[in-house]
């Protein structure tokens, strides 16, 4: 409903893509749904615009709905960052963001540098006895 309903310049500032572009809604193939003789389910255009009234009734306003939007977009980004084995030395393996684009733009939407994201996706704290090191996450 959030693709199919979110329009303008918010659907821009989130860059929302069609389903099939976002690895967490591909996985099955489907992208709408449809009865016994093929007919779409549901309006989600109509289904979206019932959640936004549905929020407003909430007494949810247009800002803090706009940041279940960014919150939502961020997670179907996250999604779509690829990661690669890289071989540290003295070590196990460990793993590097191999898409810096769409690492950056989950992070503007999440308010948070890309470097403290990719950190955050990439290495683990480990404490043990007292001392914390930071250990690369294998793939």
């Amino acid at each position: 409903e959030l693709l199919g309903g979110l329009h303008g310049p918010v659907r821009d500032r989130l860059q929302l893509k069609t389903p099939e572009e976002f690895n967490f809604l591909n996985q099955s193939g489907v992208y709408e749904l449809l009865d016994t003789d093929g007919m779409p389910m549901c309006d989600e255009v109509a289904e979206f615009a019932r959640v936004e009234k549905s929020m407003a009734q909430m007494q949810i306003d247009e800002a803090q709905q706009g940041q279940v939007w960014e919150i939502l977009g961020a997670i179907l980004h996250l999604g779509n960052i690829g990661f690669e084995t890289q071989e540290i030395k003295g070590s196990d393996e460990g793993s590097t963001v191999t898409t810096p684009d769409v690492l950056e733009t989950a992070a503007g939407l999440l308010q948070v540098p890309a470097e403290t994201l990719g950190q955050g996706l990439c290495f683990s704290l480990v404490k043990i006895t007292g001392e914390t090191s930071l250990i690369q996450v294998p793939q």
